[in-house]
């Protein structure tokens, strides 16, 4: 593109002009582009935390309610203790069966044996009691199973709103990289240079076209009037 203009800074003027315009416009559709990219994974994220916020509030919600952190540990320490109780108890019962007919049962070593069993089989079904509960003292079902089962659900849930939300992340730095790779940057490698000597008008060449354009009107404007004076004669 060939540009002119009557003064060295006017042409400067000029030339810069367009180059900044198109920089600006390009700079702006770079950066139209990078948001519209930036947009829909900004919004997945958005939603996975959402998500997580919602499913550790629902865990915390259930902990406070049942008051326990974990209730798979809690009824590991249930069953646990059950199986001692009921260890103990066969322990008693094959000591009492041991002594079979050796033994009076109105002997105190019996007596003492059978009392330790009865203590026994009632702590073993008031555990019993504990771990199968229906209701638990909120009305919410307090059966051990169901507890386990629940907060199972929940963790699960968890999970899956963690690996989400982690997921969200990993796409919107992928994208935001993707986004920093394809903007377009417009550059001037030459930058406008002011001329020195003007190019227009050539005032010289005009001077001598005039000067040799009248000499040419005064010869035939002579030849002219020396033709009539001929004719005339």
């Amino acid at each position: 593109m060939k540009l002119g203009d009557l003064s060295a800074d006017g042409i400067e003027t000029v030339e810069g002009g367009p180059g900044s315009m198109s920089m600006a416009r390009l700079a702006r559709l770079s950066a139209d582009a990078r948001a519209d990219t930036l947009r829909f994974a900004t919004l997945e994220v958005g939603r996975a935390e959402d998500w997580l916020r919602a499913a550790l509030e629902d865990v915390r919600i259930f902990r406070e309610r049942e008051q326990s952190l974990d209730p798979s540990a809690s009824a590991a320490v249930q069953i646990e203790l059950l199986a001692e109780l009921e260890r103990e108890l066969l322990a008693i019962r094959s000591r009492m069966a041991a002594f079979g007919d050796r033994i009076n049962a109105d002997t105190p070593a019996m007596v003492s044996l059978r009392r330790q069993a009865e203590t026994l089989e009632i702590q073993i079904a008031e555990k019993l009691a504990t771990v199968s509960a229906s209701q638990n003292r909120t009305g919410a079902p307090g059966a051990l199973s169901e507890q386990l089962a629940a907060f199972e659900a929940l963790e699960i849930e968890k999970s899956f709103a963690q690996q989400a939300y982690a997921s969200a992340l990993s796409s919107l730095e992928q994208a935001r990289a993707d986004a920093d790779r394809q903007q377009r940057y417009l550059a001037v490698y030459t930058h406008p240079a002011v001329p020195h000597d003007a190019a227009y008008p050539r005032r010289i060449l005009n001077a001598f076209l005039i000067a040799g354009a009248a000499l040419c009107f005064w010869v035939i404007s002579v030849l002219i009037v020396y033709a009539v004076q001929d004719h005339i004669a």
